[in-house]
């Protein structure tokens, strides 16, 4: 199968994109120019097509016995939605300098400003939801991580509260402090 990927709205070739043939889970990633031939078995399949900020589209195709299949693809990129809020410690004060991620994504990773705020650009559409991850800076060592799935539409405001680290006995390592018991045979 020869395969061409092209962005819908620029007509530009895309690299980056993943090709499947979801029969035998043949995986290829286009280069720069937009292009691959990769090699699967004649009959009836379907080539996923998917890169991160477009549409997946699943294409029926039948590939012949001898010669080649030659595609021409289009994706259509995903409207873009912002996603905003504040990251907060349990006791609603802004926690300044925590990252929020869109785990799974090429993005970087938003920092929060003084007042707790982040802000990530995302795209949007067709049911996706982003995990996100929001970690507190070094310099507030007694708070944990947070994780949130979120779906998108339209963009969306969500809030992050950091619980507090709790340590314990057998946290720190002091193993004495546990009440242990000696039961049963071994």
């Amino acid at each position: 199968v020869a395969i061409a990927t092209y962005g819908a709205t620029s007509g530009q070739a895309l690299a980056g994109v993943v090709l499947r043939d979801l029969r035998g889970e043949t995986q290829r990633l286009t280069p720069v120019d937009g292009s691959f031939a990769f090699r699967v078995l004649s009959g009836a399949t379907t080539v996923r097509v998917s890169k991160f900020g477009y549409r997946t589209l699943d294409l029926p195709v039948t590939v012949p016995v001898a010669g080649e299949l030659e595609l021409q693809i289009e994706l259509s990129p995903m409207p873009p939605a912002v996603l905003e809020g504040v990251v907060r410690n349990q006791a609603g004060n802004p926690v300044v300098g925590a990252t929020v991620t869109a785990l799974g994504t090429p993005l970087p990773p938003a920092i929060t400003d003084r007042l707790g705020y982040y802000r990530l650009d995302l795209p949007c559409g067709g049911g996706v939801v982003y995990d996100l991850l929001a970690v507190a800076p070094e310099s507030a060592p007694d708070l944990a991580y947070a994780v949130q799935g979120v779906g998108l539409e339209d963009g969306r405001v969500v809030d992050l509260v950091l619980p507090a680290l709790r340590a314990d006995g057998f946290e720190s390592g002091d193993f004495t402090a546990l009440p242990w018991q000696r039961t049963g045979q071994a």
